[in-house]
């Protein structure tokens, strides 16, 4: 249950900064608190990110985990950037072109695991084979 939790805030704080650019306080914290949250997502799923290191998986969905990586990096540090810098063209850029990539993989992400994610769908039922004598 707690997973689950901080699956949803991590959710809600990455929709939020999303939702809340023209704000600038807002904005920050939100991005704050996605940039501290984002380590325990994946503290509480310690074997599953040492399994997919170990393993080199191909196809598209080993491709998901680094891009997440590699784009949740680029937009913290074209936050930061963009913090420091203020009005710094490339940090603005970057920092947008990279949040709304961020949002499609998380999309993928989560779409490729909603198995997991929803209960079982209740399949058909049959009634119990009758023996014939």
């Amino acid at each position: 249950m707690r997973r689950l939790l901080l699956d949803l805030t991590l959710a809600a704080t990455l929709l939020v900064g999303f939702a809340t650019v023209q704000n600038a306080g807002a904005h920050l914290v939100t991005g704050v608190a996605f940039v501290l949250l984002a380590p325990f997502h994946l503290l509480t799923r310690r074997r599953l990110v040492a399994a997919s290191v170990r393993r080199r998986l191909g196809g598209l969905r080993a491709v998901g985990g680094p891009a997440l990586l590699i784009t949740f990096l680029v937009m913290l540090g074209s936050g930061v950037a963009q913090y420091l810098l203020p009005g710094s063209e490339p940090a603005v850029i970057t920092h947008s072109g990279s949040g709304v990539l961020l949002v499609v993989v998380a999309v993928v992400h989560v779409w490729n695991r909603r198995r997991r994610l929803l209960p079982p769908a209740p399949g058909p039922t049959r009634a119990p084979p009758t023996t014939r004598r």
